[in-house]
């Protein structure tokens, strides 16, 4: 007698095997990571708080932290002076910070994996004058899980993050994202 076995189909398999493999990454993604003080932060994610972090003052006085901003529609932007496309980006933050400074917008940028020196050099060049942190060894980029930078984090004066943008920005992207955070009577240019 003579059994039949019905065909292994391989893409089903496949699909079944990468269907296992992408819940247990995402649950891997999901899980806090800790270390000696606590749980780290996760990455940004819009529609929740944003996550703390602390690097130290470019001014070299205190920490950068994203507590003491609290109550003020936040811009954080994670970028270095390596990267080309950095430097237009913290131009027209800086544009931005003074067009709307008075109307309470914070805009912080985190240098990551830059030297103290380096960083001074491109604030000075660009006439950077919002606060500037020094992430030198990449911890708070690493807490934030950032695929790659420049990355920037629209905070409402709530603390909800509003959106997160990867890669570089323009004037019509800044300006939309700035209405999401800014007071309506803040928003208009």
């Amino acid at each position: 007698m003579q059994v039949s076995r019905a065909p292994r189909c391989f893409g089903t398999r496949v699909m079944l095997i990468a269907s296992a493999a992408a819940a247990i990454m995402g649950w891997a993604y999901s899980v806090p990571v800790y270390s000696a003080s606590g749980p780290l932060a996760g990455p940004p994610v819009a529609g929740h708080s944003a996550p703390p972090f602390s690097v130290p003052a470019l001014s070299g006085e205190g920490q950068v932290t994203l507590a003491q901003f609290a109550g003020h529609p936040l811009v954080i932007t994670f970028f270095s002076t390596d990267c080309e496309a950095c430097w237009p980006d913290m131009s027209l933050l800086e544009k931005a910070y003074g067009r709307y400074r008075s109307r309470g917008l914070v805009i912080v940028g985190v240098g990551v994996q830059d030297t103290v020196s380096s960083l001074r050099r491109m604030v000075k060049s660009l006439n950077v004058t919002f606060p500037i942190g020094n992430d030198e060894n990449g911890a708070s980029a690493a807490r934030y899980r950032l695929i790659g930078i420049p990355t920037t984090v629209f905070v409402g004066g709530d603390g909800v993050v509003r959106s997160v943008l990867e890669g570089n920005l323009d004037d019509r992207t800044l300006q939309k994202q700035l209405t999401l955070i800014l007071p309506k009577s803040a928003s208009a240019p």
